[in-house]
Formats: C-alpha cells, structure tokens, sequence
C-alpha cells in the first residue's frame, strides 16, 4: 500500500535535493541599455551557488545532459531513481533487510508513478 507520508516524503527530498544542486554561471551578463538586443557591455561577479552544487557540476560533467536529468536537473525526473533508491531503504529499514517481491516491484513502480506525478503537479506551483 503506498503512504501519503511516503510520497510525500520522497517528493520533498527530490526537491530539496534539487534546489540544494542548483548553481548559476559565475558571471551575470548586464545587457547594453542603449543596445538591448547587442552583446553586453560587462560581467559582474554573481555567486548563486547551493550548498550541494558539486554534485549537480560533477554529474553534466561526467554523464553530461542526458543522464544527468534523472540524478539531479528534473524534479520529475528524479522520481524515477530517488524512488527506487528511498523504497529500497524504506524496505531495509523496515524488515532489516531488503525483501525483493513481485508485490513489492509493483508497488515500487507505482510509487515511481505517484511521485513523478506529485512532483509534476509541484513543479508548476513552486
């Protein structure tokens, strides 16, 4: 049986863990006034990195856009693997060890669906 807590227990770290990963460029463009459609006339320094943000660089670095989507770069996204990994932990946490049933695989793939659900209704409020 899948858990209101548990959804949204997962649906708030995926989010967490999302903006906890985000950074921006380290230089803000400042547009031309008088040219708005031109190059920028300068830079400023601009620091908006999270706590986590390394980890988000490491993963399009090294797995690049593409796989980097499901770890870190999609709320939805991320429903399909911090799901699976949260259900797995639940399992061991509850039963002291990891119980692999076909029960247990639907009711993970359902979980999957719910979250990824939630979070694609979240995403459009936050």
């Amino acid at each position: 049986m899948i858990s209101f807590h548990f959804t949204a227990t997962v649906s708030l770290f995926i989010f967490g863990l999302h903006y906890a990963t985000q950074y921006d460029s380290l230089f803000k463009r400042i547009p031309n006034p008088k040219d708005p459609c031109g190059e920028p006339i300068q830079s400023e320094q601009f620091n908006s990195r999270q706590i986590l943000w390394f980890l988000r660089w490491i993963s399009l670095r090294i797995l690049g856009q593409y796989l980097s989507k499901p770890l870190f770069t999609c709320p939805v996204c991320m429903a399909s693997v911090w799901t699976i990994v949260l259900f797995l932990v639940e399992q061991w946490y509850q039963w002291g060890q990891v119980i692999i049933t076909q029960h247990n695989a639907i009711q993970c793939l359902v979980s999957i669906a719910v979250v990824g659900g939630t979070n694609h209704v979240l995403k459009n409020f936050i």
